[in-house]
Parts: C-alpha cells; sequence; structure tokens
C-alpha cells in the first residue's frame, strides 16, 4: 500500500554504496524506518528532503509484516535550516530527538505529540541566538511529560532561609526541607532558586513564549542533569543512554 504523510527526519545511516536507511518520525504513523535507494548519489531524487531535522512530505510502500519500508518519494514540507546553523541548536534538536528514539515503539501514532515535535523544532529553527534554544528543549520536556501521563508538580513552597528546595525526580515534585538535613540521595536533585524559578517560568508560560528566558550555565547544566535523570526513572529505554555530540549527529545525513 502506497501511502503519503507527513514526517520529521530524525536520523539516517548508509546502506550500500548509494542508499540510506532513515528513520522518521511520522504524523500518522508513528515511528517509521524506511529505505531511500540512491539518496546517497549526486542528483538524487529526494534532494535535501532527508537532511536531519527536516520536516518532509514523504510517501512510502507499507506492507504489514515489515519493520523497513521502501521510500518512494520525499519533500521538504518545512525548511528548518538554521537548526544546523551552529552546535547549540544542533545540541538541541538532536536531545529532541534521541528522547523520541528511545522512548516511542515503532508505528504508534501520536499526531499530538508529532505537533508538539514539528513546533518545538520549529521555534528552536527561530532562535536567533543560542541562549534561547535550551528554554525551548525544556518546555518541550515538560510538555512531553505531561502528554506522556506523568505529573510534575513544582509548587513546593520555601519556608525561609532555613530551608533548601529540591526536585524528587522519582515522585515529580518539589519538596522543601530544613538546611540541616543531610540530604544525600540520587533521587534528589537540589534547586537553586534560579533553576525552580526558570522551572516554573516555563511551566507558566509554555513553549511558545520562553525564548526570551535566559539562563546561567550553572541553571541549564542543573536543568539537563535534572530531566535526565527524570526520564531515566520513568521512560524505559533512556537508562542507558548517551547523547551523541552534535558534530556526529550532524555528520549522519552525510
Amino acid at each position: 500500500m502506497l501511502v503519503t504523510t507527513e514526517a520529521i527526519v530524525l536520523r539516517s545511516r548508509k546502506q550500500g554504496d548509494t542508499s540510506k536507511i532513515v528513520s522518521l518520525y511520522t504524523r500518522d504513523y508513528g515511528l517509521v524506518d524506511v529505505i531511500a535507494k540512491g539518496a546517497r548519489e549526486m542528483k538524487s531524487k529526494f534532494g535535501s528532503a532527508l537532511e536531519p531535522f527536516n520536516c518532509a512530505k514523504v510517501t512510502f510502500y507499507k506492507k504489514d509484516g515489515r519493520d523497513l519500508y521502501l521510500l518512494s518519494g520525499a519533500e521538504t514540507a518545512l525548511a528548518l535550516r538554521n537548526l544546523q546553523s551552529d552546535l547549540e541548536h544542533i545540541e538541541a534538536a538532536t536531545k529532541v530527538v534521541e528522547l523520541l528514539l528511545r522512548s516511542q515503539n515503532h508505528e504508534e501514532c501520536h499526531p499530538e505529540l508529532y505537533a508538539l515535535v514539528k513546533q518545538t523544532l520549529q521555534l528552536m529553527s527561530e532562535c536567533k541566538d543560542a541562549a534561547s534554544v535550551m528554554p525551548t528543549l525544556f518546555a518541550y520536556y515538560l510538555q512531553y511529560i505531561h502528554y506522556a501521563g506523568f505529573a510534575v508538580r513544582l509548587n513546593g513552597e520555601n519556608k525561609g532561609l532555613n530551608s533548601q528546595q529540591y526536585f524528587d525526580i522519582e515522585k515529580g515534585e518539589v519538596i522543601t526541607l530544613e538546611t540541616s538535613t543531610n540530604m544525600h540521595s540520587e533521587k534528589m536533585h537540589k534547586l537553586s532558586p534560579e533553576s525552580l524559578a526558570a522551572l516554573r517560568h516555563i511551566e507558566r508560560s509554555g513553549i511558545t513564549n520562553t525564548g526570551s528566558l535566559r539562563l546561567s550555565p550553572t541553571a541549564r547544566h542543573a536543568l539537563e542533569n535534572l530531566f535526565r535523570s527524570y526520564f531515566n526513572i520513568h521512560i524505559e529505554g533512556m537508562q542507558h543512554s548517551r547523547s551523541k555530540s552534535g558534530k556526529v549527529f550532524s555528520a549522519m545525513g552525510k
């Protein structure tokens, strides 16, 4: 059966001398793998449609009982060229892709998640500077957690100068402890006032209004560790994830 749908190009790898196997996250069929014959030839009919992070209109032969489909055609539906403009954009887009690859089963259709991924990559591509890319990624993470059915509660109360706030990654909530409490647990992430304020701003503002948020390198690193630990516990397949460098991922489509 020949089908046509919209898709985000997640990754590709070489197949033979001239072809590629491409992983796509599609609007109508979820995660699928296709073989694009001749995609690495100089005058390939696919052009640049199969570049990493691209949003494309794709047509492929879908047959029951197979896990690799033959790609018939692909053309760019939404150009997101800025995602490969610098290392920060590449790194953030790569993390969007990696979460999908590690958490989604093949051919599970989630149109609302597809829309979120497309919106996230488009917003990242529109970011003019690297500083606005990571808050958009963190907003994507919070929205993904919501779609996955997990509750994150960020409304823990600060009880004064003699207290410290933590994020319990197992329960998904902010808790407040006395500073005298000797807290040593991998499931408890210490939250600075900046990190907690940033999380609450992102949750309140939504993904379309986080681009103006500026994070210190310390807060950015803390939030990256927090989300990584959270996904390791709650999403099967993330426990042994190791982020690819932006440079390696950039080369994957070549």
